[in-house]
């Protein structure tokens, strides 16, 4: 069985990064990849589709620092259903991408464009969760 998400898009916003009890981090962003077509009517359309994004321990502190608003960026991941229970007690499933893999495709900010995209090593197992129901109440990533 293979559960593997590849996206190319734009980070919607900075990554908001989380140091939770165990010493695991967290950070969260949402990333849009766009379509374009012609409808049936020969009229240009876009459609936008956000992504919720999610890297652990060491991807987590890279995207800390090195992912911005706006950047075109390269995910390999994973694709995630959890399962939670809103302020209103209403039970809802996010759906998000576990990144295991991350490019970057636009230049650092400051830069002339002139470096590489920066390559990332694929996360280890191990920097993912087992379980991600095993998280404290108080410390979901989202």
């Amino acid at each position: 069985m293979v559960n593997k998400v590849l996206l190319i898009g734009h980070v919607g916003n900075d990554p908001k990064y989380k140091a939770l009890n165990d010493q695991t981090s967290v950070a969260n962003f949402s990333l849009a990849t766009a379509e374009r077509y012609k409808n049936k009517n020969g009229e240009k359309v876009e459609k936008t589709e956000w992504h919720n994004i999610v890297a652990w321990k060491g991807l987590a502190a890279l995207c800390r620092d090195y992912v911005y608003k706006g950047q075109k960026v390269f995910i390999e991941g994973k694709l995630t259903y959890q399962k939670y229970t809103d302020k209103n007690n209403i039970d809802r499933i996010a759906t998000k991408i576990i990144v295991t893999d991350i490019t970057f495709l636009s230049p650092k900010p400051g830069t002339d464009g002139s470096k590489p995209a920066k390559k990332v090593e694929k996360q280890s197992i191990d920097d993912v969760p087992e379980d991600l129901n095993t998280i404290p109440d108080g410390d979901m990533p989202f």
